[in-house]
Order: C-alpha cells, then sequence, then structure tokens
C-alpha cells in the first residue's frame, strides 16, 4: 500500500530515509504551510495541506506522522484518525528490536536503536536514532526517546514524556507524564513538565 507522510520537516526527512529503505513506496508529504505546496522534499513533492486527503480514499494509502513536536504531532494524528485514516509506524533496518518486545503499530524505531526484551512501546512513540530501551521498560503513549538517549532496565515513562538526547535513566527510574527529561542528564536530575 502507498504511503503519505505527514509533515515536512526535520523528522520527515528522517522518517522518508526509513520508509524508502524498507522499500516503502511514499508517493509524498503533506504540510499545512502552503508555502510548501508543491516543493520537492527528499527526492518527493509537498502534495499540500491535510485537506488533501479530502478527495483520497482512506482504503488505498497509509499515513506515517512525520512531525516531531509531540503536541503537534498528537493533534493532527488523532484529527486524521477520527476521519477514519490509519497510521503506521516501523522499524528501521538498521534497528535491533527484541521478538520479545511489544511496539505499537504506529510507533517509530529508528536508525540504530535497540530495544530489549519484554519492552512495551505505546502509541505513536519515537525511539530515535540510536537510542537504547532496555528490558522491562514501559514507554507511554506520544513519548519521545531522544538521540543516544538511554532507558536501563525496568523504566516506567509516562505518556507524552520528552527524553532529550543523550540523557540516561538508571534502572526502575520512573518519569511522569508530560515530563522533559533534558539532554544529557543522568537520571532525570534536570526533568521540568512540559508546557501544553
Amino acid at each position: 500500500m502507498d504511503v503519505l507522510i505527514v509533515g515536512a520537516g526535520g523528522h520527515a526527512g528522517v522518517v522518508f530515509d526509513a520508509l524508502v529503505k524498507l522499500e516503502r513506496n511514499v508517493i509524498g508529504f503533506l504540510d499545512n504551510d502552503f508555502q510548501k505546496k508543491g516543493q520537492e522534499y527528499c527526492g518527493a513533492n509537498v502534495l499540500g495541506p491535510d485537506t488533501f486527503l479530502d478527495e483520497v480514499n482512506p482504503d488505498n494509502i497509509m499515513l506515517v506522522n512525520g512531525i516531531g513536536h509531540q503536541g503537534l504531532r498528537k493533534k493532527i494524528q488523532e484529527n486524521l484518525e477520527q476521519k477514519g485514516w490509519c497510521f503506521e509506524g516501523f522499524v528501521h533496518p538498521f534497528a535491533r528490536v527484541s521478538s520479545l518486545s511489544v511496539i505499537s503499530s504506529d510507533a517509530q524505531i529508528h536508525a540504530g536503536a535497540v530495544v530489549q526484551a519484554n519492552v512495551t512501546i505505546g502509541k505513536s512513540v519515537i525511539v530515535n536514532t540510536s537510542a537504547v530501551v532496555d528490558h522491562d521498560c514501559n514507554v507511554g503513549e506520544w513519548s519521545h526517546v531522544g538521540p543516544n538517549a538511554t532507558l536501563c532496565g525496568s523504566c516506567e515513562i509516562g505518556s507524552m514524556v520528552m527524553i532529550g538526547a543523550g540523557a540516561v535513566l538508571t534502572p526502575n527510574s520512573i518519569v511522569l507524564e508530560g515530563q522533559l527529561i533534558k539532554a544529557n542528564t543522568l537520571n532525570g536530575s534536570s526533568s521540568r513538565t512540559l508546557a501544553g
């Protein structure tokens, strides 16, 4: 089935590259920035805003979320899902994912990432480049594990959490809903609540 990527920014480019490596047929990008319409991005065209989908049959195309910002990512995906659209995720061919883990169908596991045994990855989670989610962790919906971040064993991550690049959470860490763990911190020592 053909794929459309929602969003045409930096994260969407990384998503596009992963899908190409997985030999998916990406027919273009959607972006609500009207100035991008008709432009080429990563070798595919920006077809227009989300309203482009009003003329398309949801049975023929899958959507992949290319928006990195969590709040916007969630808002747009849920809006389109209410209209009958389905989103799919992916596991990059250069990621390593245990067969004993449970990955939501719309989660994204990026290049170099490692997901170990007995891990649960929730709805629309991003496990970004070279991130590690070790055994028995649970990562809540809409959360983002940033590049090179490490979750040691048995961490519990709430929904809408951002784990910054290079951050390390030691075993049994708990991060509550909506928290930001700043980049390069140990054990969430510099966490704060995400605004809005």
